[in-house]
């Protein structure tokens, strides 16, 4: 049974991977910013990794020692970790930071304009949760720059073709 593991393991990778770089080029050097309660992002940040897009920060309602048992921070030589994180700071931190996109769950405690990631479409977690992740941040990006999500921060010196 090793082998039939290891198997299907190599061969999601293999479509994993397919999925991944076929999304790279949209997703390559976004900036992020992922808000979360107290579950763990970690697999989001393996996604947008692997992605090469730039987490800027991964901002955590709950206190680090009450996430110790399920919060690895595996990525913390690449991406900053912030706890007992107060919503009531979101604004300004998002001014300062000037994300391309931010992960959050609910849309409606962020400032007009923010470009909104969301786990929709993630529903089944598992092998190929992470591609189809990147889909829907590739489709998100491709979308009409006219859209109300799409006209955050900087975008107004950029012009249409």
């Amino acid at each position: 049974r090793p082998e039939q593991t290891e198997t299907l393991i190599r061969k999601e990778r293999a479509r994993y991977e397919l999925e991944i770089a076929a999304a790279r080029p949209a997703l390559r050097g976004k900036t992020l910013v992922v808000f979360g309660g107290a579950g763990s992002r970690e697999w989001v940040l393996d996604t947008a990794l692997d992605l090469e897009m730039k987490p800027l920060l991964v901002a955590i309602a709950a206190h680090e020692e009450d996430m110790k048992d399920d919060f690895e921070k595996r990525h913390q030589n690449r991406v900053s970790y912030e706890f007992a994180f107060h919503p009531d700071r979101r604004f300004k931190m998002l001014a300062d930071l000037k994300p391309d996109a931010v992960l959050i769950g609910a849309k409606h405690d962020l400032p007009p304009g923010t470009v909104f990631l969301d786990l929709i479409g993630t529903a089944h977690l598992g092998f190929a949760s992470g591609a189809q992740l990147a889909r829907r941040w590739q489709a998100l990006f491709r979308a009409p720059r006219v859209e109300g999500w799409r006209t955050a921060f900087s975008r107004t010196q950029e012009t249409r073709p």
